[in-house]
């Protein structure tokens, strides 16, 4: 059984803001194991937008070690509107006071953040529809994805270029791109 608990206002606003930047709509944290079967934390996030809350764009689940392993003995749940998030806690976390659990939240978010922050770039880069957008390469060569013919191979035309301008490249070497930077969005 979980229940409401009560955090400084310092921590609900870094939580609200949390869950804004990266359009968390819940976090769910649960009892598990690790491969020695040692006590450990799962953490599932939901992704998505305020305006389809019932309806999760996507959702990620992992293992917390370290420092934040022990969350899901004091947190149950996060969720809510960035502007009011709802923390929930365990029947051993609502023991505590509310400076306790603010701590617990502030270490669930330490320890989740670069993850989270890697998934919400990754479901961007991915969900990117390249026909019709300009891209650079290595800050220097700009050109236009004209058009994609369904088999990962996308039409090109390069921007700022005398002569033959256009030019073939795979879908997934511009993801690839993305990725590790050397391709950006204009």
């Amino acid at each position: 059984m979980s229940k409401a608990a009560i955090v400084d206002e310092s921590t609900q606003r870094r939580l609200g803001a949390f869950l804004e930047k990266y359009q968390v709509l819940g976090i769910g944290v649960g009892a598990s194991a690790d491969i020695r079967k040692a006590e450990v934390s799962e953490v599932t996030i939901s992704f998505g937008s305020e305006a389809d809350a019932t309806n999760p764009a996507y959702s990620v689940s992992f293992k917390l070690l370290g420092a934040a392993c022990d969350s899901h003995r004091f947190l149950s749940a996060v969720s809510g509107a960035p502007g009011e998030p709802e923390v929930r806690a365990t029947e051993a976390g609502s023991e505590l006071g509310g400076d306790v659990i603010a701590g617990k939240v502030r270490g669930l978010l330490d320890a989740i953040e670069d993850r989270v922050a890697k998934v919400h770039r990754e479901q961007s880069i991915m969900g990117i529809q390249p026909v019709g957008k300009t891209f650079l390469l290595n800050n220097k060569t700009r050109f236009k994805v004209v058009s994609d013919d369904g088999e990962g191979h996308l039409r090109i035309e390069l921007l700022d270029r005398d002569g033959d301008n256009t030019a073939s490249l795979l879908a997934n070497d511009l993801l690839d791109g993305l990725y590790v930077g050397l391709i950006t969005r204009v």
